[in-house]
């Protein structure tokens, strides 16, 4: 796309030719943007994507009146990074400058005022690294450039409700409603600064929870039981199994629904360990291909159904109980030595 200006349909085919390429850029950015940041330990809420189709590009073309599109349109490839929080958002933006060539970078919000309202985003546009340009995935693609928006779910938020009223500056706005949308985009970038101020108090909490139940796991028994202080119960008595906030989720609303605590779950853990390994080998034999291993969570299940005499009968009436493995649990509770379980009060001594 050099030259003259094109006609609509010379453009058309000479975009059509290109375009496989964005695609290409699309789905390795994507893919390995994906990857990296999995590796960085970040958790973003999504990473959105799109190749422009030809009317918007030719759209774009007019509005801004180009005469080399191929290299004067940044965006026709353009990626999204919807961040959870606003502590997430610089350690993303590292991930992209130390895994791309970065031609151009742009904080929205060096734009606005102090009391301005607007739209808030990081802007990249990139290219593959000369080692990329040597892998399978990118071939062919030196010099193409793809944009890049990194953003927290309330900016998102922003950035979608303003373009839906079209009011993405202050200008654009009739004025009635300027004070209106300057409080909206305050309590937006408020409610950001909170959930990351939480985010913080939570690692806190979970960290002193954690070395409480680490160095002295009587300590536990007196906290509250909540999603946070389970996981961190089931991390220390099980660290080897596998874990899931859905399934310890799943298990905390039965545990707190039956009026189970803390002081329970200790002595399901120090009672039931003689036959734990017996029932989860039978569940395995009767289950074959179908079942691994147990869970942090599907452990402790185990472990009250094998000792806790009220959480067995309450289970069969709350979440129900296959037949099969009802017979397997009620063989192993016939092999536990009941008389030699430790009680709360031998385990604290």
């Amino acid at each position: 796309m050099t030259g003259a200006p094109l006609g609509r349909e010379a453009l058309r085919q000479e975009y059509d030719a290109l375009r496989p390429r964005y695609k290409q850029l699309e789905d390795g950015l994507k893919r390995d943007l994906l990857t990296s940041l999995d590796r960085a330990g970040i958790k973003v809420l999504s990473i959105e994507s799109r190749v422009k189709e030809f009317d918007s590009f030719w759209d774009k073309v007019r509005r801004k009146h180009y005469d080399n599109p191929s290299a004067d349109m940044q965006d026709v490839c353009g990626l999204r990074i919807i961040c959870y929080y606003p502590s997430d958002v610089e350690p993303v933006c590292q991930v992209i400058g130390s895994e791309l060539d970065i031609v151009e970078s742009v904080d929205k919000a060096d734009s606005l005022e102090p009391e301005e309202f607007g739209y808030l985003s990081r802007h990249f546009v990139v290219t593959p690294n000369e080692h990329m340009l040597k892998t399978p995935s990118y071939r062919d693609l030196d010099g193409v450039r793809a944009e890049i928006q990194v953003r927290t779910v309330f900016q998102h938020a922003w950035a979608e409700l303003s373009h839906e009223l079209a009011y993405k500056k202050k200008q654009q706005a009739p004025r009635k409603f300027r004070r209106r949308l300057s409080q909206l985009s305050a309590m937006l970038e408020h409610l950001d600064d909170q959930f990351d101020e939480v985010r913080q108090q939570k690692s806190v909490y979970v960290r002193d929870a954690w070395e409480e139940a680490r160095t002295r796991g009587e300590a536990a028994v007196g906290r509250e039981m909540n999603i946070d202080t389970l996981q961190t119960i089931l991390r220390v008595l099980w660290p080897n199994r596998g874990d899931s906030v859905e399934d310890a989720s799943l298990l905390l609303d039965d545990l707190q629904t039956l009026g189970m605590t803390f002081p329970d779950i200790y002595d399901a853990y120090n009672s039931s360990q003689s036959a734990l390994e017996g029932l989860e080998q039978d569940v395995r034999n009767a289950w074959g291909t179908g079942f691994e291993a147990w869970s942090q969570a599907g452990i402790l299940r185990a472990a009250l159904d094998l000792v806790d005499d009220s959480w067995w009968s309450q289970r069969h009436r709350l979440t129900g109980v296959h037949p099969e493995y009802a017979r397997l649990v009620e063989r192993w509770r016939k092999a536990v030595n009941r008389d030699a379980r430790p009680t709360l009060k031998n385990y604290l001594s």
